[in-house]
């Protein structure tokens, strides 16, 4: 059953690839009274990510990550190709702040070792510790990493939101150029840390020590790509 779900996933991705491929760019279309919108860039990062998550669920078929794992993806992977599409920076960081917040579940508990094998006669293995071995992991109780990953989302998300209320009042007040230079300073603390830049990567340190190997790799490699198309995206199309 496990493996069919795993299919079934991995080929929900592949389909969302090939309909971000086929899709014409330029191609507009409406999710909550906001706009979205398909263009190159996008449609890259949505390939990208598409491709990424299914090679990372046929993986977890065979190296079980835990049961919270694959479905908790999924969703977030949702909201990231919404976050990537949607022409709103405010609300873009909204959803990608969420789809941060459901991959907590999978990051926090702890590991579930399997069950050890009886030992067999004649075996250089009396009490069957060839036989133990990690079976995956399970949600519990908040650990290190899932509060450092907290953390991080909290600390990210009013550092942008208070910059793009900065910008859209720039006009009203007093010091325009101080006010682009805080804009700036909340902006690259930010990034620096959804980048994991030093010294601001410690919740990552954190990420990769106590979550499921899996997810601490997917999280440093699409982390900082989804974070740099967000940024051309951002640079391209805004006039301030």
């Amino acid at each position: 059953m496990q493996r069919v779900a795993a299919g079934l996933a991995i080929a929900a991705c592949l389909l969302s690839a090939l309909a971000a491929w086929r899709i014409p760019i330029g191609t507009t279309t409406q999710f909550l009274g906001a706009t979205l919108t398909l263009t190159g860039l996008n449609r890259l990062g949505l390939i990208f990510l598409c491709i990424g998550i299914g090679a990372v669920l046929a993986y977890a078929a065979w190296q079980p990550q835990g049961w919270a794992f694959s479905p908790f993806l999924l969703l977030s992977l949702t909201f990231v190709n919404i976050a990537l599409l949607i022409r709103s920076l405010a609300l873009t960081v909204l959803l990608a702040q969420l789809a941060t917040l459901l991959l907590v579940f999978p990051l926090q508990g702890g590991p579930v070792p399997a069950p050890s094998r009886p030992p067999s006669s004649g075996s250089d293995d009396p009490v069957g510790k060839l036989g133990r071995g990690q079976a995956g992991w399970a949600p519990g109780e908040l650990r290190r990493g899932a509060i450092g990953y907290l953390t991080m989302m909290v600390v990210v998300a009013p550092c942008i939101l208070l910059a793009l209320w900065l910008i859209e009042h720039r006009a009203t007040i007093p010091n325009p150029a101080t006010t682009m230079q805080l804009v700036v300073m909340l902006l690259g603390l930010a990034l620096g840390i959804l980048l994991t830049a030093i010294p601001l990567h410690l919740w990552w340190l954190m990420v990769v020590e106590d979550g499921p190997p899996l997810l601490a790799a997917l999280i440093g490699a699409v982390f900082p790509a989804v974070t740099v198309v967000m940024l051309i995206d951002l640079l391209t199309h805004t006039t301030w």
